[in-house]
């Protein structure tokens, strides 16, 4: 099967998020990555609402195979 994978911050998780990840999951076996609270503030300019690990938390329980951006390479995973 082809891989999948889908980039966010995903700062309090909704319809939208799934939305998109359901989509993404379409075309293969996803992946989401979720970006670090330093990489969210140097994006944004801003630290999102919840922490990293937080987020990453709502991402697995609702089922998906989601694991954290590198540290220090957003795009390094």
């Amino acid at each position: 099967m082809p891989k999948a994978i889908a980039f966010g911050t995903f700062d309090g998780f909704h319809h939208g998020h799934k939305f998109y990840l359901d989509t993404a999951k379409a075309h293969g076996d996803l992946t989401v990555v979720v970006g670090r609270d330093a990489t969210v503030l140097k994006v944004k300019g801003r630290l999102p609402q919840r922490d990293e690990q937080a987020r990453l938390a709502d991402l697995k329980a609702a089922g998906y195979n989601a694991i954290l951006g590198g540290a220090g390479d957003k795009y390094a995973v």
